[in-house]
């Protein structure tokens, strides 16, 4: 609408509602987070909020929640695998990633908030 319409009465309002639509759609990638988070399903909750970091990483609110939830989600993982809570296979974090590089992403994440 901005590139056919550059002049247009109403590309204020456009953009304002495609904000405000956006926003939205970051909030409902953070409700869902927030259901596996309450599930304790950490690969669900670190995959929705790596979302929001890639897609709506401009939304301070829902970025420092995504990083600390991710960090915390990576560290359990760790702690999991390294206790043999989990198993090497239980999802594609723990798949690819030993318990050393998944503490070490759990520091790396925090970098992102600076």
């Amino acid at each position: 609408y901005k590139s056919m319409f550059p002049n247009d009465e109403n590309l204020k309002k456009a953009t304002d509602y495609s904000e405000e639509l956006n926003y939205r759609i970051a909030r409902h990638y953070d409700f869902i987070a927030n259901f596996y988070w309450k599930k304790d399903k950490c690969s669900a909750v670190i995959s929705r909020y790596e979302e929001i970091l890639d897609r709506y990483s401009k939304y301070d609110d829902l970025k420092k929640k995504a990083v600390e939830h991710i960090s915390k989600c990576y560290e359990k993982l760790a702690n999991d695998l390294e206790n043999k809570k989990i198993e090497k296979d239980f999802s594609f974090y723990t798949k690819n990633n030993s318990a050393e590089e998944l503490h070490k992403k759990s520091k790396d994440i925090l970098l992102f908030l600076n």
